[in-house]
């Protein structure tokens, strides 16, 4: 048999019928709705948090050397003190892509009045084992890389040698 007293804090015995039970639990339904929705707001709040947070590293990541890949004049200064000059198409955690591939080269048939070398920008691919125009540089030896002008002269050395082929 089910009891149907039940006693307030005042001490007086409460009577609840059918028709109270079925009101509190309609009341504790509504509760845990309520709880249901509001635990399904923040993890919808979360979800759209972390999607925000790794869309702006891919945006930042990608933006830093996607938009510009290919198109800028690069120049890679490695630990060797070799600097080459071109256009980075690609850059993964262990290496950087480099095509179009410049770098100098120093004259050694100096007179004894010059005191500084001099050096020649040279197109890679001239060489006597003749390499592909792309280099593969592993990120271990870059130092730094440095984006040049348009109105460098390296930049406007390279396109010249472009022009004169």
């Amino acid at each position: 048999m089910e009891k149907l007293e039940n006693f307030n804090k005042g001490g007086s015995v409460l009577v609840e019928g059918p028709q109270m039970v079925s009101k509190r639990r309609s009341a504790i339904n509504r509760r845990s709705k309520t709880r249901k929705g509001k635990h399904c707001l923040y993890c919808i709040c979360l979800v759209v948090i972390v999607l925000f947070v790794v869309g702006v590293f891919f945006f930042y990541r990608f933006w830093q050397v996607g938009l510009g890949r290919g198109k800028m004049w690069q120049a890679v200064f490695l630990a060797n003190n070799q600097v080459y000059f071109g256009k980075i198409v690609r850059e993964t955690k262990e290496l950087i892509v480099l095509r179009e591939v410049y770098y100098l080269r120093e004259e050694s048939n100096l007179t004894k009045e010059e005191q500084a070398p001099r050096f020649s920008l040279v197109k890679l691919g001239e060489e006597l084992h003749s390499p592909e125009d792309e280099m593969r540089i592993n990120k271990m030896f870059v130092m730094f890389v440095e984006g040049l002008k348009p109105s460098s002269e390296i930049v406007k050395n390279i396109e010249l040698l472009k022009s004169k082929k």
